[in-house]
């Protein structure tokens, strides 16, 4: 077994999912910096997004 797919089975063991996702490029650090908050706190989930041209918030889920 790789170092990959011994990584990937504990993450699985932990109850993660391994997706792939593709996001406009100037979205992709929000996106990463999000996914990584869920991941580190799992009693959250994303749920508003904001527009970059007006500020206000959306729900997004």
């Amino acid at each position: 077994m790789s170092r990959n797919s011994e990584y990937e089975a504990r993450k699985k063991e932990q109850g993660f999912k391994k997706i792939t996702v593709w996001v406009p490029e100037e979205a992709a650090v929000d996106f990463k910096l999000m996914a990584q908050f869920v991941c580190e706190n799992p009693k959250h989930t994303p749920f508003m997004a904001r527009s970059l041209t007006t500020g206000r918030m959306a729900k997004a889920v």
